[in-house]
């Protein structure tokens, strides 16, 4: 029931109560007619011509006769105006909500103050957050990114078909099966192979090009065509095969004229040159490289040094430990942490001047 309207600077108020002697418990459902107390709720509605509009509605708060009842008291509830802890009415949520699901939270936020509805674009994304997800129909076709081809850099999408296929396929007889391949490839890698040629076929078939089911797949166009011109799906799981070199007409020529001693990359590419070659110096250079003598890069073990043999000579249990001072004493002749005479010098160290 409407007590009084008030047109102030700030808006429109409209100060209203709800009548009725008895409420249901929103817990257990149970009517209770025994008043706890009254309050004044202040709720935020649409605005009126453009300016804001706000109810001031007094509300009762009633007991629940139910003993099993958790809720102690409740307070009364208007259908399509309120909701508990709310301060905005049912309408102006839905206008706020329709804002944040069309123009997300900045731009929302900015269309919402112009209309005078102003609020923050944290609460639009709370709007939108808060309804609940759509209706889920039939599933044909599940798609999940959860596998990287090369981390960092290509992602993979794998497709799950959820149609009802026949559980029992009928499978070809031994002679109209023909010879067919003994060792089938197996693995995580097979299957993956087995479905993405099939998936790749299955939309050929529906007159799709190769561009649409490059962006379809998020793959790339030779990715796809590499699907579509294999016949089976065995195909795609060989290993990658020797391609032809343009050297390969010459390698008898080059072959001789190396036995002959010329081994020299720029005058074999010339002479080929004149015979018709097309390839670039670098790869019959390559081609000529693994006819040359490597040199010997094996590292060559560094004699002992003076300061070496003297700190041999000085300190025996140093000697024992140092890989330095064994080579000095293996050099000198004498075996390192045995003992030696008294006064006697390592033959490294007795042409060396005294520091």
């Amino acid at each position: 029931m409407i007590d009084e309207v008030v047109d102030a600077e700030s808006g429109l108020v409209i100060v209203a109560r709800v009548r009725g002697s008895e409420a249901g418990c929103q817990a257990c459902a149970v009517p209770s007619s025994r008043v706890h107390s009254r309050y004044r709720r202040t709720l935020a509605d649409a605005p009126v011509a453009g300016r804001p509009f706000r109810i001031l509605l007094w509300v009762r708060r009633f007991f629940c006769g139910n003993t099993d009842c958790r809720a102690k008291t409740f307070t009364t509830q208007v259908d399509g105006m309120t909701r508990r802890w709310s301060r905005v009415s049912e309408g102006l949520r839905q206008m706020l909500t329709t804002v944040g699901l069309a123009l997300a939270g900045r731009a929302g936020a900015r269309l919402a103050a112009a209309l005078g509805m102003p609020a923050s674009r944290h609460r639009l994304i709370r709007l939108v957050r808060a309804l609940p997800d759509p209706p889920v129909g039939v599933v044909a076709v599940l798609g999940v990114d959860d596998f990287a081809i090369r981390r960092g850099h290509h992602y993979g999408t794998v497709h799950k078909s959820c149609l009802n296929e026949p559980t029992e396929p009928c499978e070809p007889s031994a002679e109209e099966a023909g010879p067919g391949p003994t060792n089938e490839p197996t693995g995580v890698m097979a299957e993956r192979r087995r479905a993405h040629h099939a998936l790749v076929h299955k939309l050929l078939a529906q007159g799709a090009g190769f561009r649409q089911i490059a962006r379809h797949l998020g793959w790339s166009h030779h990715t796809v065509s590499r699907y579509a011109n294999a016949e089976t799906w065995q195909d795609m799981m060989v290993g990658q095969k020797i391609r032809p070199s343009l050297v390969d007409p010459f390698k008898s020529y080059l072959t001789q004229r190396i036995n002959e001693g010329c081994l020299k990359a720029t005058t074999l590419h010339r002479e080929i040159r004149a015979q018709g070659f097309v390839g670039s110096y670098a790869i019959v250079r390559k081609f000529v490289e693994q006819y040359r003598s490597k040199p010997d890069l094996t590292p060559v073990r560094r004699p002992p040094s003076v300061t070496g043999v003297r700190n041999c000579v000085r300190a025996p249990s140093w000697c024992v430990r140092s890989p330095k001072c064994s080579l000095a004493c293996a050099v000198s002749g004498s075996v390192p942490g045995s003992p030696r005479p008294k006064r006697r010098r390592c033959p490294a160290s007795q042409s060396s001047p005294r520091v």
